[in-house]
């Protein structure tokens, strides 16, 4: 049982057939809008590593062998640095 499952961002597949127009537009200004909108995902994503070292501390209650608990510990040092990382 992974713990963390579905915390990392998905990504888009990148597409190789882009494009000459696609690929030489610049990047548009950043607005407060769109700094708004970041803010958000940031929050969002603040939200999910909360809940997934929730989670973690809920597995090591339970217990488990020594690599098992390790391995959560890990996961959520990780995991807090993230958060100390972004912020939250």
């Amino acid at each position: 049982m992974q713990v963390t499952q579905g915390f990392e961002p998905q990504r888009a597949p990148q597409s190789s057939t882009r494009s000459q127009a696609t690929q030489q537009a610049p990047a548009p200004p950043r607005t407060p809008a769109i700094a708004q909108a970041n803010g958000s995902v940031e929050e969002a994503l603040c939200a999910q590593i909360d809940r997934a070292i929730e989670s973690i501390d809920a597995a090591a209650r339970r217990g488990g062998t020594i690599q098992y608990m390790e391995d959560l510990k890990e996961r959520r040092r990780k995991l807090v640095e993230k958060r100390q990382e972004l912020r939250c």
